[in-house]
Order: structure tokens, then C-alpha cells, then sequence
């Protein structure tokens, strides 16, 4: 999940989109479901397995684990966004987790119909950054409590690599970041956890 470092106007601005799509999308329970928010968006979700076998050796030979891209609807003549993303990797369901929030935040965060001249590594890094705030908001990390890598694993549904991940960005979030929750923190525990926050 490294890559280039954003600046800190931009982690909130991504902070502030993923509250915002939970929000849109009446999602509010942990493990938090990829797939849900993708349909709530009115995003298609496309397996691999779901491709003729051309399309399939097209589609690894792009990513081995998935993209996204605007394609015409053949039947309506409408744009839509379409996230494919490889099943035949379904014994690591976390790791597909992951990629469909990489996907989902490519297209909330506008790669897709307007990259602002960003360079390729800059857009991963949002997107990996836009997967991890979303699958694990720290906010929510934070009020449990929870510390343990095996924990988060189970908890947020998440592989063991990025639980590592997470943990380092979390410890980074209580050492340099506000003593107090920011707006969008407050925001994102008012809708999980209305009762206690």
C-alpha cells in the first residue's frame, strides 16, 4: 500500500469523500460490505469468471486483480461505470475486498472521467488510501479499542498484510494527528455508532 506521499489537504479531502459515500449509500455496519456500496453507487461489478476466455486473458493481462473503466451500456446507450475484478482468486476474499474498494475509489474520487493531470502512481495512491479509510476508518479502530492485527483481520474483514498496514497508520493517527475527532471523524461515528458517539 506505499506509494506517493499526498499532501495533508488531499488525506483529508479523501477522508471527507469516504464519510461522504457511506453517507450516499446507508451503510453503516462493519465488516463494512464492498459489494453493497458498489450497487448503491450504481456501480456494475463484473467477475473475471463472468468474461468470454479472450476477454479473460485481456482483463489478467491488465491487472491480476482488477480495474475499472466507463463502458456504454449496449441495451440503454448510457454511460456507466463497470468494476471487474479477478474471482479466480476467491479463496483470498480479502484481498478481493480490498481491490473493489481501490475500484470503487478510482471512481468516486474522479480518476476516471477527469484524472486532473495526475500521474498513474499518484492516482493509486489515492485509491489505496480512499480502500483503507474505507474498508478500516480509524475513527471507528479507535472506539474499539483494537490494536491486535488479528483483530482487525476479523473484525474489518481484512487480509493480515493490510491489517499491518493499518496498524502503522493508526499509530501514525495518534501520534501526528488531532487530539480531537475533525468534523468528518464525528461524522463518520454519528452514523455507526449513533449511540456512542
Amino acid at each position: 500500500m506505499s506509494g506517493v506521499k499526498l499532501s495533508p489537504k488531499r488525506y483529508d479531502e479523501i477522508e471527507n469523500a469516504v464519510v461522504d459515500m457511506f453517507e450516499e449509500c446507508g451503510s453503516y455496519t462493519v465488516p463494512i460490505d464492498c459489494f453493497a456500496i458498489a450497487t448503491a453507487l450504481g456501480y456494475i461489478i463484473r467477475p473475471y469468471s463472468s468474461l468470454d476466455f479472450d476477454d479473460q486473458w485481456e482483463a489478467l493481462d491488465r491487472s491480476e486483480d482488477g480495474f475499472s473503466q466507463i463502458e456504454v451500456n449496449p441495451h440503454t446507450g448510457m454511460y456507466e461505470y463497470v468494476i471487474y475484478y479477478n474471482d479466480y482468486e476467491a479463496t483470498n476474499r480479502r484481498r478481493i475486498r480490498f481491490t473493489i474498494f481501490h475500484e470503487i475509489g478510482h471512481i468516486y474520487l474522479g480518476h476516471l472521467s477527469d484524472p486532473e493531470g495526475k500521474d498513474y502512481q499518484t492516482l493509486e495512491s489515492e485509491a489505496n488510501f480512499f480502500a483503507r479509510s474505507a474498508i478500516c476508518p480509524l475513527p471507528l479502530m479507535n472506539m474499539t479499542g483494537m490494536t491486535c492485527i488479528e483483530d482487525i483481520c476479523e473484525t474489518f474483514d481484512v487480509s493480515f498484510i493490510s491489517a499491518g498496514y493499518i496498524c502503522k497508520s493508526y499509530n501514525k493517527w495518534l501520534k501526528f494527528g488531532s487530539p480531537y475527532f475533525r468534523g468528518h471523524e464525528l461524522k463518520l461515528l454519528h452514523l455507526f455508532m449513533p449511540g456512542v458517539a
